[in-house]
């Protein structure tokens, strides 16, 4: 399967084709390493160590936190009592 580079800013960019994506399972936004390899090719890796194929499934806050056991503070007192030390003591003092 063949993709063009094309200028993108800067750099250069290479569009991966949909089928590509579908088995790897990446979509746009996902984060990867670019790499040259010892034969000099370049690589583009997940940086997931693992991926099965199918569309991951995205972690909803509440999943995210669901064993978190610190307080939470409020919106009104986002600093609660901790104490403003160096520059920003000088600054909201």
């Amino acid at each position: 399967m063949s993709t063009a580079l094309a200028a993108w800013g800067n750099s250069i960019a290479m569009r991966i084709p949909k089928d590509v994506l579908a088995v790897t399972g990446l979509s746009g936004g996902d984060v990867v390493d670019v790499r040259i390899n010892e034969r000099g090719n370049i690589e583009v890796v997940p940086t997931v160590a693992y991926r099965t194929g199918a569309r991951r499934r995205r972690v909803t806050f509440d999943e995210l936190f669901r064993d978190y056991q610190g307080g939470r503070r409020s919106f009104a007192d986002p600093w609660g009592d901790d104490e403003l030390v160096g520059a920003e003591k000088d600054a909201w003092s």
